[in-house]
């Protein structure tokens, strides 16, 4: 047996156990923390009450860092000492404090698996630019935008799980481990699925899941909300500044899936240069992967 033919059985054998472990929805994600089920409970209350949402934030000390160094930070604080919790989440509010939680939550739950650390730290770093683009897309189009940072982050979740799938496999079989590149037609059939399951396991609205699943095809999308076709003009933004490696230009005025959304030249336009602008900023706004939990 050649090496090439080799490989290719191999992979045969990665994609045959990621496609059982899917389809069968064999796989065991990451169990959601309780704080991140909290928070999201809490941001679907009509009348929530503050001190409520601090007890909750209080009791995880990674989150409550989080929460003061974002409300510090210059986009929130506008010059203003916050020296409190409550203060912080008062100035961020409560959606952002809930996409904070799952903002820790992928970082330390989900972008982690042992041989793959490169691509994780890149979806990673591009999950949090999504999901900043996401919800600066629907301040653009003027639509909703109460999921769409959570779409954003956890749309690719699906190529972390399958990528996790794949290394349990590996340390069962002890076969060599295949490339990103090797696996990439694996990781491009899978990913939606396996994303949208992870977001139905964890109990998320359905839009989430709609996202994660129809991203690449959001002409397939059920999903009243749309959101799928939001976050697919989020990759074709992300990807027009080259975040995860994967880099096209795109033409805001002649794109298909901006035109499948509804999105204007000028929107499209004015998309790609907010994605730019956090593409040259990143200190701004990007947690870091290397940032152990609790700093």
């Amino acid at each position: 047996m050649t090496p090439e033919t080799d490989m290719d059985a191999r992979l045969q054998r990665a994609a045959s156990h990621v496609a059982a472990e899917v389809e069968q929805g064999r796989f065991k994600p990451p169990m959601l923390p309780e704080i991140a089920i909290q928070l999201s409970k809490l941001a679907a209350k009509p009348d929530v009450n503050l001190r409520e949402v601090e007890t909750t934030v209080s009791r995880d000390p990674a989150v409550a860092g989080r929460i003061l160094s974002v409300a510090r930070s210059a986009l929130y604080s506008r010059g203003a000492a916050i020296k409190s919790l409550r203060v912080a989440i008062m100035r961020i509010g409560l959606l952002e404090v809930r996409d904070i939680a799952f903002q820790l939550v992928a970082r330390s739950s989900v972008f982690r698996v042992p041989g793959y650390s490169d691509r994780l730290r890149e979806l990673f770093e591009a999950a949090q630019a999504s999901g900043l683009v996401a919800r600066e897309l629907c301040r653009l189009m003027g639509k909703e935008s109460d999921l769409a940072y959570l779409c954003g982050l956890l749309h690719d979740i699906g190529e972390a799980i399958v990528l996790s799938i794949v290394a349990q496999w590996q340390q069962h079989t002890l076969e060599p481990l295949p490339s990103v590149s090797d696996l990439r037609p694996i990781i491009d059939r899978y990913h939606g699925p396996a994303g949208a399951k992870v977001c139905s396991m964890w109990n998320l609205p359905p839009p989430i899941a709609d996202a994660a699943a129809f991203h690449h095809d959001p002409a397939s999308s059920v999903e009243p909300s749309r959101l799928s076709q939001i976050t697919a003009c989020v990759d074709e933004a992300l990807a027009h500044v080259g975040f995860a490696g994967n880099e096209r230009l795109v033409d805001p005025f002649d794109n298909p899936v901006f035109l499948l959304a509804g999105l204007s030249g000028e929107q499209g336009e004015a998309l790609l240069a907010f994605t730019e602008m956090l593409m040259e900023t990143p200190e701004a706004w990007m947690l870091s992967y290397e940032e152990s939990q609790g700093e």
